[in-house]
């Protein structure tokens, strides 16, 4: 028996040839809610398909496991960019006469030096430690005017303090000024006047109070430099100019002839000066510290405006400007 259904069911139609075994009572069964199912595909053709996929989506939502967790290292946040850029001190580790060294540089001038000992590595935290205070200062606004230089006399050792609270103590050896003068009272008032310029452009200090004389002794003997520049010799002054002085820099091996002919010397207190006579002396002051030399005009130049004497290494060391480079001076030429 078949039972005929409309055109669209025909694919659901079973001939009973198929399913000998299954009573035409069943058949019929059969064939009527097979009918009905139809009819509901056809109403909504979607509804079971979707249904479906939705049920079997939450089962998998279910049972799938979780997403690994990134575990990929991140890239330093904008803050943390924005606080190694604003950090304005700096250690470079260098070897000083043998020993193991770091100097603290800020805005690239070097400030103070620490040195130690072969396969010591306190020198360095000690550095660091320094150089994180000195940015934190920096971050902070600091007043510079409160950046000083004091004598301990009990512990018998310079410091350099802000705000009445010691930043780092200068014994002259293990902490120094990198460009020494030999006279630790001289590196701590050095010292302590590039940090008052660097954080701030502070009046640089003229002494520090209380400090002891400077006394002539086999450990503590001012060099010639020193005496030439602390007591020249009493001299009439015929002329004063003021401006920046230079000095020839490190890249001059002093191998260069000078404009008189001699060879140039880093090691002696000569200057080259656009018009002055050579052999004329002039004493330079360095209006940022208030040191003096008397060098020897020997060759010419600076050509740089501005720039008014150009002196050796020896003179740039004795003014304390090797770091900087250029300082403003005062020239007054002697008879």
């Amino acid at each position: 028996m078949r039972i005929d259904l409309p055109q669209e069911q025909r694919w659901f139609s079973v001939k009973t040839q198929i399913l000998p075994d299954v009573s035409p009572q069943m058949l019929m069964k059969q064939k009527f809610w097979l009918a009905i199912l139809a009819g509901l595909l056809l109403a909504n053709p979607g509804s079971a398909i979707t249904g479906y996929a939705q049920e079997a989506g939450t089962v998998n939502e279910e049972t799938s496991p979780a997403p690994a967790a990134n575990t990929e290292e991140t890239s330093p946040s904008p803050a943390a960019n924005a606080v190694d850029e604003a950090a304005i001190a700096t250690i470079k580790t260098h070897q000083l006469a043998g020993s193991p060294a770091a100097t603290i540089y800020v805005r690239g001038i070097p400030v103070l030096t620490f040195t130690g000992t072969k396969g010591a590595a306190g020198f360095e935290e000690n550095a660091s430690a320094v150089a994180n205070q000195i940015n934190q200062l920096a971050k902070g606004g600091v007043d510079a005017n409160q950046i000083t230089a004091s004598w301990n006399g009990d512990r018998q050792i310079y410091a350099i303090q802000v705000n009445r609270q010691t930043l780092v103590e200068m014994d002259g050896k293990a902490v120094r000024l990198p460009d020494t003068t030999k006279n630790p009272a001289q590196d701590a008032l050095q010292a302590t006047n590039r940090l008052r310029r660097l954080l701030g452009n502070a009046a640089p200090l003229a002494a520090i109070p209380g400090a002891p004389q400077a006394r002539r002794t086999a450990t503590n003997k001012p060099s010639s430099q020193a005496n030439s520049s602390s007591n020249p010799k009493p001299s009439r002054v015929r002329a004063t100019s003021t401006g920046m002085a230079s000095w020839y820099g490190p890249g001059d091996d002093g191998g260069t002839i000078a404009a008189n002919g001699e060879r140039i010397n880093h090691n002696k207190l000569t200057a080259a000066h656009k018009r002055l006579p050579f052999g004329t002396r002039v004493r330079v002051t360095n209006l940022r510290n208030n040191r003096s030399i008397v060098v020897r005009i020997n060759d010419r130049g600076p050509f740089v405006r501005g720039r008014v004497i150009d002196l050796t290494r020896a003179g740039a060391r004795a003014l304390g400007m090797i770091g900087s480079g250029v300082a403003p001076v005062r020239l007054e030429v002697l008879d």
